[in-house]
């Protein structure tokens, strides 16, 4: 049942790009006529979500919020609605890179769509087609340009091997916020077995404060509980980086809020510390929440008398 809706919601995308009132559609004026078919015929809208967050186009915010909705079709409308209330940059870049890399059949479907319609234009540097058309003659570098060393995959605990322009390829793509990358380079690998200098990909994003990054992985089963070297989580990670968002999101996945590193020292002495204001109320606030008969942040400030903690 689910493949013969499939196909069918690609037949009406693909049947429906025939006709418009449009005679020089812009990037807006195609999703509000085209609205219907892309909702019934994106399939991943997750990935979507993911690019437009890497791409600045939507807040990280939005992911949350769009992943709450329970059917796929809802969560499509909502996040077109909330693209063409960004206006029209945020469209055209929905459509390129973001359609193009995650439903490529649907892009080929608008881009001829909207190359009929402008069929003997003049100008169409405005217009959809002439975006589209530049985008796609500028190309996007290759995964092998930008990576030789992602040319094989074996086992899933195998790290890649180093190349001598880019020592790190995980790194480099986790601190760009580089998802499509990101993509390429896990393939067929247990996101939890590969290592960046040692440390999980979760405590990279982490640390760069990458959400959408933190998302995709998070997605792709890596582990709140791992640890690096020093006996730290991705929670400790964000934490000592400062960055709020992320620890938020991890807190709403289920990170360890009172795991304790090698010292040991749990996430909010590590922000405490650091004097990050933000990240310490964050913290504070969940710890309220989950508060039963655990030991507290203050009871361990107490035991270790450390007035730097126990201020906060």
């Amino acid at each position: 049942m689910e493949i013969e809706v499939v196909a069918e919601s690609h037949l009406l995308l693909i049947t429906s790009m025939g006709s418009t009132n449009f005679t020089n559609p812009y990037a807006i004026e195609v999703i509000r006529a085209k609205q219907k078919e892309l909702v019934r015929g994106i399939m991943n809208t997750e990935d979507l979500v993911d690019l437009l967050i890497a791409n600045g186009v939507l807040q990280a915010g939005s992911q949350t919020l769009i992943s709450s909705i329970p059917e796929r079709e809802e969560k499509n409308l909502k996040m077109l609605k909330i693209l063409i209330s960004r206006g029209e940059r945020a469209c055209r870049i929905f459509f390129y890179p973001c359609l193009k890399q995650v439903e490529p059949e649907i892009y080929q479907h608008v881009r001829a769509y909207v190359g009929g319609v402008n069929n003997g234009m003049r100008d169409a540097r405005r217009q959809l087609i002439g975006y589209l058309l530049q985008k796609d003659k500028q190309g996007p570098k290759s995964i092998k340009e930008l990576n030789p060393c992602v040319l094989e995959k074996s086992t899933p605990s195998k790290q890649m091997p180093e190349s001598e322009g880019d020592p790190d390829p995980f790194r480099k793509a986790i601190s760009s916020g580089d998802i499509h990358l990101l993509q390429e380079l896990i393939k067929d690998l247990d996101v939890n077995s590969v290592r960046s200098s040692n440390d999980p990909l979760l405590h990279l994003a982490a640390e760069h404060g990458k959400e959408a990054i933190l998302f995709f992985l998070l997605r792709e089963g890596a582990q709140l509980d791992l640890k690096d070297g020093e006996g730290r989580t991705a929670l400790h990670r964000a934490s000592e980086s400062g960055h709020t968002a992320v620890v938020q999101a991890l807190l709403k996945a289920g990170a360890d809020l009172h795991a304790a590193d090698q010292r040991p020292k749990p996430s909010l002495h590590l922000a405490a510390e650091l004097g990050h204001e933000n990240t310490v109320n964050a913290l504070v606030l969940e710890e309220r929440r989950s508060l039963t008969n655990q030991t507290t942040v203050l009871h361990g400030a107490a035991i270790e008398d450390d007035a730097t903690l126990a201020e906060v």
